[in-house]
């Protein structure tokens, strides 16, 4: 089964330029990788952020190159000097997808979540069943969502600060849903949604939501 490893870098302000050629370095390094069949690399509307989603063959695959693939480790190494803290990383398997052919993405926006175990379940179900509403409405160009499991971070760039953090990431599963649109209008609608709102507002009281408006790469 595929394994996508999804990684999120946080820019220190004023680095933002520099972050992103950094960033560039290390999908190029990456292509090359045996096993890797696709990068894909955003960055946030406010430049402070950097999504990079890189999906390999299985997990087995993953796990023999990620002491020198890993892209948490790469970005530690490459932009260590530009990122407010250590990249958070994570592993997950694709749950569900959807593409409105004939349509091209103008908007698009990451929703991660970290979700506490015993509450992990009801959100997928009432997630997919939002996300199938909307998609029958055709108020998407293109969506996935993706859960997981934070990886361990990497070792030697961090300090005292991340590490009495690090309990805090740890919520159990994290869902990650990658939306895009066609227009804002198409935007507008789909979060108008009798039906999203309603599980949104479930989504917020159950979990730790962070939301990313993203340029398309």
């Amino acid at each position: 089964m595929e394994l996508l490893i999804t990684t999120l870098a946080h820019i220190r302000p004023a680095y933002e330029i520099d972050a992103q050629t950094q960033v560039r370095q290390v999908t190029e390094a990456l292509r090359p990788t045996p096993g890797l069949l696709n990068v894909r690399s955003y960055t946030s509307r406010d430049r402070r952020y950097h999504l990079l989603l890189t999906t390999w063959e299985n997990e087995d695959v993953w796990r023999k190159v990620r002491d020198r693939c890993s892209p948490a480790r790469l970005l530690q190494e490459m932009a260590g000097a530009q990122l407010m803290d250590v990249p958070e990383q994570w592993a997950m398997h694709y749950i569900w997808g959807y593409v409105r052919p004939a349509v091209s993405p103008t908007l698009a926006v990451a929703l991660l979540a970290r979700v506490r175990p015993e509450q992990s379940e009801a959100i997928e179900q009432h997630w997919l069943e939002s996300l199938h509403r909307q998609a029958a409405e055709l108020l998407m160009a293109s969506a996935f969502l993706a859960r997981g499991q934070e990886e361990a971070r990497p070792q030697g760039g961090g300090n005292k600060e991340d590490e009495s953090q690090e309990p805090a990431y740890r919520w159990g599963t994290v869902f990650l849903n990658l939306l895009t649109w066609a227009s804002e209008v198409e935007q507008e609608e789909f979060y108008a949604q009798p039906g999203y709102q309603n599980f949104s507002l479930q989504l917020h009281q159950a979990a730790l939501v962070q939301m990313l408006a993203l340029e398309q790469p």
